[in-house]
């Protein structure tokens, strides 16, 4: 028997806001393909931002310490997507993977909480607790002490892949890399909440991408619509007819 347990295509639907309002993200996936382009919060139809915003009053087990501007998609079987759909409605939109991969997505790192995990040196409270406090203390203790906004090596910018040419250059770059390519790719989640609870983010295998994703039609795998709409979207989105299903 030939189980299937990730996709060979990422999953973004619309409606996390309002799930049940058919009309509403009905709407919300036309502007996508129309412009096609899945963006991150303020939507604006370019590239994006690839970067991040910190709190420093925030913690990093809520996700608020550090927001990272991403889009996201669910790496979960087709046959299995009732769950999702419920959290996020019936609209939505599937790439390849390898498409997704090309363009910079990549699995985020769960952290499983629970509420006695905290008496392991290893559980997941404890070690998000002591990166919070590494993190901050770093920025507090060495990043903040730090003038660089005079630095000849800021106004050239550093190339990726290149080494840092100086202790100041090194101690930026180590700090940038650790929030931009780990902390903002971690996603706590509380490890008793049942499988179809809504806060349970583990059941989504999400994937981020910085920036917007543009995207041409031949990238896009499947549309899903709710029943009912599926003629309306073929009739509005003619280069999508083949691809489209009711969820």
């Amino acid at each position: 028997m030939d189980i299937q347990y990730t996709s060979d295509h990422l999953f973004h639907f619309v409606g996390h806001a309002v799930p049940g309002d058919h009309q509403k993200n009905f709407d919300t996936l036309k502007k996508v393909l129309s412009a096609g382009c899945v963006s991150h919060p303020p939507h604006e139809n370019n590239h994006g931002t690839v970067g991040y915003k910190i709190d420093w009053d925030c913690s990093l087990s809520t996700e608020e310490l550090i927001i990272p501007y991403v889009t996201c998609f669910a790496d979960i079987p087709e046959k299995s997507l009732g769950i999702h759909i419920k959290k996020y409605g019936s609209f939505g939109v599937s790439f390849w993977k390898e498409t997704l991969i090309m363009a910079g997505a990549r699995p985020v790192m769960y952290i499983p909480m629970h509420p006695l995990d905290g008496l392991s040196a290893t559980g997941g409270k404890i070690i998000l607790k002591d990166l919070e406090a590494i993190y901050k203390g770093f920025n507090q203790q060495v990043s903040s002490k730090r003038d660089n906004s005079k630095a000849e090596w800021v106004k050239r910018g550093r190339s990726l892949g290149k080494e840092p040419e100086n202790e100041d250059a090194a101690i930026n770059a180590m700090e940038n890399a650790f929030s931009k390519y780990f902390l903002a790719f971690i996603k706590p989640f509380d490890s008793q909440l049942g499988n179809d609870h809504q806060d349970n983010y583990y059941m989504e295998r999400e994937w981020r991408k910085y920036g917007n994703l543009k995207f041409k039609s031949e990238d896009v795998c499947k549309i899903f619509v709710a029943h009912g709409f599926k003629d309306q979207m073929a009739k509005d989105f003619p280069v999508y007819a083949g691809k489209i299903e009711e969820t």
